[in-house]
């Protein structure tokens, strides 16, 4: 759920993924966020514009998993009347997935070329 805030929903702060739906532990939420970061999966860096936040972003090894997450929806989808998914999102995936893994990629890249160089600034 982390990852899939990360990379869908583009929280980027603790504070953001707290707040999500799922009501994760406070303590939780550091643990996977230590994982995830261990494993590759994401970077952590300081805040250029407030020191004292820490900023969330997904690697390409995270990126890369874009598809299975995406299927991952659909089918919680299909088999739980719980899981809601926005009206636009699941448009967008019917007309066209592999378009809209796409921009996501692009999104998050662009973003992280953005990031790099207002840290090097």
């Amino acid at each position: 759920m982390v990852l899939r805030d990360i990379i869908m929903v583009r929280k980027r702060y603790y504070q953001e993924l707290l707040a999500g739906n799922e009501g994760i532990a406070s303590n939780i939420l550091a643990s996977r966020l230590k994982l995830l970061e261990a494993a590759g999966m994401i970077t952590r860096r300081r805040d250029p514009a407030q020191a004292r936040r820490v900023i969330y972003e997904p690697t390409d090894k995270a990126l890369d998993l874009l598809p299975v997450i995406i299927e991952l929806i659909r089918w919680g989808m299909k088999y739980d009347p719980k899981a809601a998914a926005p009206a636009h999102f699941v448009r967008r995936l019917a007309k066209d997935r592999d378009g809209f893994i796409a921009e996501l990629r692009a999104m998050h890249n662009h973003a992280s070329r953005r990031s790099a160089h207002q840290a090097h600034d």
